[in-house]
């Protein structure tokens, strides 16, 4: 399975080859009895992420479709978040004890999910799996998915300068999902420039990660903050490593967005017609 466009695969045919893929992988795990909730639930959230900034690429020809589809990901992620978040936030507590010495209650490489709630996630992706062959997307050319590079493009600079602006938990929180979009739309169009675009995606992935810490992070502390026996050495500690964390994002920030909307649209139209053997752009 190959997360990117083919270089001789018709654009639409090369988009709904990706979204059959990822949904596959997802009930291909929900079906796997031998697999922990954890990584069942990990491997929905991932691929809905994975399905909106696929969405978002194609967005702009889809008309209404567009809207019915991304909620049905948004939806089906959202279903089972208090649950992971809620591990999530114990294995951050946990990691201070391995980092900090201190004495915290043991955490499980997972946890229980109502099998009620898995089964509905399972019949949701089976739903979504049946309806990427209805999509009209009438993508043939790179004219039909620029609007939508630009878009999160466009979107994910906003984030970042607003974070410049106000370092709040909320303003890199939304950094985070657009810099999660472009990265995974970066990673479809990646073999259109490999060199160029390899680098770009190694920089938002580590965006993403620094950002994805410091979101476990901020979550805990909003924990910790309302705990009455909560160890105040570790809420200090938190906030300490949440704030570097967002120091260090800013700094990849920089890389990641140096150019603006229109250069990026530019280039990606170059490198397209050149990897698809000449011509013109609408091919």
């Amino acid at each position: 399975m190959t997360f990117h466009i083919r270089r001789r695969e018709p654009l639409e045919d090369g988009l709904k080859r990706i979204a059959r893929e990822q949904i596959g992988i997802v009930i291909g795990h929900f079906e796997d009895t031998g697999l922990s909730h954890n990584k069942k639930v990990h491997s929905l959230r991932a691929r809905c992420k994975k399905m909106r900034a696929l969405l978002r690429l194609c967005g702009p020809v889809m008309d209404s479709a567009f809207a019915e589809e991304d909620a049905r990901f948004r939806d089906a992620g959202i279903r089972l978040c208090e649950l992971r978040d809620a591990y999530v936030q114990a294995q951050t507590l946990a990691s201070f004890k391995e980092n900090y010495g201190i004495k915290i209650e043991n955490v499980g490489d997972s946890f229980e999910v109502d099998p009620q709630t898995l089964n509905a996630s399972l019949l949701e992706m089976r739903e979504a799996l049946a309806a990427v062959d209805d999509w009209q997307l009438n993508a043939t050319s790179f004219y039909d998915i620029a609007p939508g590079v630009a878009r999160t493009y466009r979107k994910g600079c906003r984030a970042w300068r607003r974070a410049l602006e106000s370092a709040s938990d909320e303003r890199f929180h939304k950094l985070r999902k657009w810099a999660k979009y472009l990265w995974y739309q970066t990673r479809i169009l990646e073999r259109v420039n490999k060199e160029t675009l390899y680098l770009q995606r190694i920089r938002l992935q580590v965006l993403g990660e620094v950002l994805g810490h410091a979101h476990d992070l901020a979550v805990l502390e909003g924990v910790l903050c309302v705990r009455a026996d909560a160890d105040n050495s570790i809420l200090q500690r938190a906030i300490r490593q949440k704030k570097r964390q967002y120091v260090q994002a800013l700094k990849v920030s920089r890389e990641v967005f140096r150019k603006t909307p229109d250069e990026v649209v530019a280039n990606l139209a170059l490198w397209w017609v050149d990897w698809r053997g000449g011509g013109s752009i609408a091919s």
